[in-house]
């Protein structure tokens, strides 16, 4: 994990895959070069994934399932204003 912080988004902790961080260029941050995804898995936890070591980098879980506590459906996004 890496503490910068961004006050546009309000991200304060970053995380990725540590195999991503020991292979990263040294002309390249971050940001450029790990690739993650993150989204809800059917079982309501909430999981980031590295696509270039197709592992897992996170798993949150929570006794209630996000996806259905945001009124999230698949193909059907719901945006919040901030």
């Amino acid at each position: 994990m890496e503490t910068i912080g961004d006050p546009q988004s309000g991200i304060e902790l970053y995380m990725h895959c540590c195999q991503c961080l020991q292979e990263k260029p040294e002309n390249q941050s971050p940001q450029e070069w790990v690739q993650i995804e993150a989204g809800i898995m059917p079982d309501g936890k909430f999981r980031v994934w590295c696509k270039r070591h197709q592992k897992n980098v996170v798993t949150f879980t929570d006794s209630v399932k996000l996806a259905d506590s945001l009124g999230m459906k698949c193909g059907n996004p719901v945006h919040h204003a901030n």
